[in-house]
């Protein structure tokens, strides 16, 4: 008798060592229908668990780099004092007293410039003079005597000035003036004058050595004359000026300049044809100079000056002890002229 075997179970450890297909094969058809096809799928395994890190302190923000700073260097004043100043005293003989004197301030700040001069001279003498006091046919006539000589005082030069300006530059080459004048002349027949003006400069050209600048203007000036005729003379004016300057070395310069006044009123003054009127560009003005100044020492310096003014209508002369006849009033000379040669004391 042959004994039973399990073919289920042989079929179920070739489906778990031969796979699907082989047990296939092997399975005889009296299996029982509650055997198992195959072994249960392995559970997959588990995700491991993703790592943490415990954060610190956050980190302070870097610190910006400090920024440039721009520090903006101020202009600086150039300022400027000259005086100059002569004086001349004698005795005996020849009695003279003789003075002059000029000073200059200049301040000049960016933008701005100002500018001051003022002067003067003054010339006097004690003159001897002899006069024949003695009557025609009276003893002592034609002759003179020990009691006829005396001294006579004259004042040959009395004249002032100032002058005061400020220019605002625009550009380096560009800018507008403001000025004013005032002063006295009373051997040129002014008692005073005076007057204010306005226009434009423009630098024409300028390098290390050269320089030339030109003006264009109005001006307004008004006289008073020794012989309080007329009370005041009032004159309109187109202002015309150039000027120079040369730098020939650190130490010394040259200049020259001149400038033009040219009235474009009509003018009731007395006049050498005895019209009393003076018509447009009748009363020209024309005032030139030229000089050099040299450095001798630190703050001393020499200088040679030469100033020219002319007057196409000029004013009448001082009154004499006597008057003048009917209709005739003579008149100054229209030009006058100075030389000067100074020691020139540089204060700032």
């Amino acid at each position: 008798m042959r004994a039973w075997q399990p073919a289920g179970l042989v079929t179920l450890c070739l489906a778990v060592t031969g796979g699907g297909a082989a047990s296939a094969a092997a399975a005889p058809e009296s299996a029982p229908a509650s055997a198992p096809a195959s072994a249960p799928a392995a559970k997959p395994a588990a995700k491991a668990a993703p790592e943490t890190t415990v954060a610190g302190p956050a980190a302070p923000p870097p610190v910006p780099a400090p920024l440039p700073v721009v520090v903006v260097a101020k202009p600086k004043a150039e300022v400027t004092a000259l005086l100059k100043a002569g004086l001349i005293l004698t005795t005996g003989n020849a009695q003279t007293l003789s003075g002059s004197g000029t000073a200059i301030f200049g301040y000049k700040l960016g933008h701005h410039k100002f500018g001051a001069e003022a002067g003067l001279a003054y010339v006097r003498s004690n003159v001897l003079t002899a006069t024949d006091s003695d009557l025609p046919g009276t003893p002592g006539a034609g002759t003179i005597e020990a009691d006829e000589i005396t001294r006579d005082r004259k004042v040959m030069s009395s004249a002032f000035y100032t002058k005061a300006r400020y220019d605002y530059f625009f550009t380096e080459k560009y800018s507008a003036y403001l000025l004013a004048t005032f002063g006295g002349d009373r051997p040129a027949g002014k008692v005073f004058y005076g007057g204010v003006g306005a226009g434009a400069s423009y630098r024409i050209y300028k390098d290390a050595h050269h320089e030339l600048v030109g003006e264009l203007g109005y001006d307004y000036s008004f006289e008073r004359y020794v012989d309080g005729m007329p009370a005041f003379n009032q004159v309109h004016s187109a202002r015309a000026f150039v000027g120079y300057a040369l730098k020939v070395s650190d130490d010394t310069a040259l200049y020259a300049s001149v400038e033009g006044l040219f009235n474009l009123n009509k003018e009731k003054v007395p006049t050498a044809d005895g019209s009393g009127v003076v018509g447009p560009f009748g009363d020209t003005r024309v005032n030139g100079k030229a000089g050099l100044s040299t450095k001798l020492w630190k703050w001393v310096s020499f200088s040679f000056g030469f100033a020219a003014k002319f007057d196409a209508a000029p004013a009448p002369l001082p009154p004499f002890a006597l008057p003048y006849a009917a209709g005739f009033t003579p008149l100054a000379q229209k030009l006058d002229t100075i030389t000067e040669a100074a020691l020139v004391i540089t204060l700032l």
